[in-house]
């Protein structure tokens, strides 16, 4: 599986980004779409995209309004009331958040893998912990954090079997970055 986490400051205008989100999500599974995204942007996409394709990040009430049923949740939230309409995915950063909300998820995505220029202070997660977290619970975890064409046999060799990836999808040429993850079987 591979996600998308759109990134609309990396464009020059909404319209070039909202074109390119419309044109991601035909190659990737989901595409969440971030907190700073107005309404207005989001329905647009949504007009044009498979809302089972869209996730929104961490606004419950915009779902129910746009007939969205996958919410991306932050790691504080974890103790968040779930809704049984509502597929929930989360960010987290624990071997702990990750059992605790495991069965409740629909995936996970853990960070950082790699650095990443998005969180340029964060360091990546120790490699002995990411060998417990995809030893015991692979099927829903995804890799996340600094992920490009370079990282991704290293990715799939760590055991992890979905990423998702902002920056870099973020790019025009992001269809050679996708066309390489296909074939190691994201």
């Amino acid at each position: 599986m591979i996600i998308a986490i759109a990134d609309k400051n990396l464009f020059q205008s909404n319209e070039e980004y909202i074109q390119h989100m419309i044109h991601l999500t035909k190659d990737v599974d989901y595409l969440i779409l971030r907190k700073e995204d107005d309404i207005n942007s989001i329905k647009q996409i949504v007009e044009y995209v498979d809302p089972n394709k869209i996730i929104l990040y961490s606004n419950e009430d915009l779902c129910h309004k746009l007939s969205i049923h996958n919410l991306h949740l932050p790691e504080y939230r974890i103790n968040h009331i779930k809704n049984e309409k509502i597929n929930y995915s989360y960010s987290v950063h624990s071997f702990e958040h990750i059992q605790k909300i495991y069965n409740g998820a629909n995936f996970i995505l853990i960070s950082t893998i790699f650095s990443t220029s998005c969180k340029p202070n964060k360091k990546p997660l120790n490699r002995n912990l990411i060998k417990k977290i995809t030893s015991e619970f692979s099927d829903k975890i995804v890799a996340l954090g600094g992920i490009d064409e370079q990282h991704l046999e290293c990715v799939k060799k760590m055991n992890f079997k979905h990423i998702a990836i902002r920056s870099k999808l973020m790019d025009k040429e992001y269809k050679k970055l996708i066309q390489k993850a296909r074939e190691l079987g994201f």
